[in-house]
């Protein structure tokens, strides 16, 4: 396969960003569904929070295989690896719809998110071949942006058409997605990776590159705060349904729109950053985005102590856009800085960012939330740890930081 001249164009933009909403769309068009399977596969009340596993499930798989396909991508190229990804995932949705037992659906999840592990790397890696720097945190932000708008309109959809049709629907709807964005990256994407770029396959070499990645303390610090930042995301996916639909606010069927409103803060964040992130830089516009969400975190647990684990439905929406604004303005620019020094092993670095925090993210919020008691107590306590945590990794960062300039000088 050879390697053509690369430039970015919108229709470039909208595939990597539905490449990258697809991952949520297998998340957050479920959510709806969870009173139907639970009823479905009769779990018994003392077991409804197994449901959450049905994102667990999906989010491990999806989290242990980025580093399989980041590895191979360096080797075979990005285009032949997301082709495999995506028919993986379409062949797990599809499955789904003909199981009838909840650990074999659990199983098909976690396949249907390993397939989808190759577009979550590759989707970022693609993005460094053909850009870096700020010019990179623009596109991802614009990535992001367009991405957002899947997760805020999912959720209606899965409510849809659970009113319309039985819930295996849904799953009918994510195969076909899968299926369409096949034909696309086959139709549209160019192979990005130079052949002067490849990397042989070898194990020696494989284990080089890792090494040279988990060497440098900076990508430790990095890979600690995107995984505390995508772990509080995880929560709030796990208990999403829960809290805003079914125990806490029993919204019903309007749990869609509380869901969207949420997301429309992380959507807003990606076009200020897009905005500002050229003039301002990217180690500015993480700190305004983490300044947010502490802030965000510290009043949301005040105002649940304050409320024996309950706050009227405003506050909470609005404390939660907030947060995730922050979060909106913190991620494109960790996952950027995270791997603007590894552009001769892109693949390699985008798989081991993607598979260590989407493991420490996915394992950390399935912890939290499985003790989850029908308040706010257990959410609130985990947004403020993961804060802590990340503005000590901050600060740690910024001492790096000013010890690397005071050698160099």
């Amino acid at each position: 396969m050879t390697t053509k001249p690369f430039k970015p164009s919108k229709r470039f933009i909208a595939l990597m960003a539905c490449l990258t909403g697809l991952t949520a769309l297998g998340i957050d068009a479920v959510l709806p569904i969870f009173p139907e399977m639970i009823s479905y596969y009769q779990l018994p009340v003392a077991e409804h929070n197994r449901i959450q596993q049905v994102v667990f499930a999906y989010m491990l798989g999806f989290s242990l295989f980025q580093l399989f396909f980041g590895i191979l991508a360096d080797t075979f190229g990005r285009k032949p690896l997301l082709l495999f990804g995506i028919g993986v995932y379409l062949l797990a949705a599809a499955s789904v719809v003909f199981l009838r037992d909840f650990e074999h659906v659990l199983w098909a999840r976690f396949i249907q998110g390993a397939g989808l592990a190759a577009p979550r790397v590759l989707t970022m890696t693609v993005v460094r071949d053909v850009s870096s720097g700020r010019a990179m945190s623009r596109i991802m932000s614009f990535i992001t942006m367009i991405f957002l708008i899947i997760p805020a309109v999912a959720p209606m959809i899965g409510q849809l058409i659970v009113l319309v049709a039985p819930w295996q629907a849904v799953f009918v709807l994510l195969a076909v997605l899968g299926a369409v964005l096949l034909c696309w990256v086959q139709r549209d994407l160019t192979e990005t990776l130079a052949p002067e770029n490849r990397r042989t396959l070898s194990f020696g070499q494989i284990g080089r590159a890792i090494a040279e990645f988990l060497s440098s303390r900076f990508s430790w610090v990095y890979l600690l705060m995107i995984s505390m930042t995508f772990g509080g995301l995880m929560m709030y996916i796990g208990m999403a349904e829960q809290i805003l639909q079914k125990d806490v606010y029993q919204l019903g069927a309007y749990f869609p729109f509380a869901f969207a409103t949420i997301v429309l803060g992380m959507a807003s964040a990606s076009i200020t950053n897009a905005r500002l992130v050229m003039r301002l830089g990217l180690h500015s516009m993480l700190r305004i985005g983490l300044i947010i969400m502490v802030i965000s975190d510290a009043v949301f647990l005040l105002a649940t102590l304050q409320g024996d684990g309950f706050i009227p439905l405003g506050l909470f929406l609005l404390l939660f856009v907030t947060r995730f604004f922050g979060f909106g303005l913190m991620m494109p620019n960790l996952n950027t800085l995270a791997i603007a020094d590894y552009h001769h092993l892109a693949g390699t670095a985008s798989a081991l960012i993607g598979m260590i925090t989407s493991v420490t993210g996915v394992l950390l919020a399935q912890a939290v939330s499985s003790f989850f008691d029908g308040t706010l107590f257990v959410i609130s306590y985990g947004f403020m740890a993961c804060s802590v945590v990340l503005v000590m990794a901050f600060v740690y960062l910024n001492y790096l930081n000013y010890s690397t300039k005071s050698a160099g000088s």
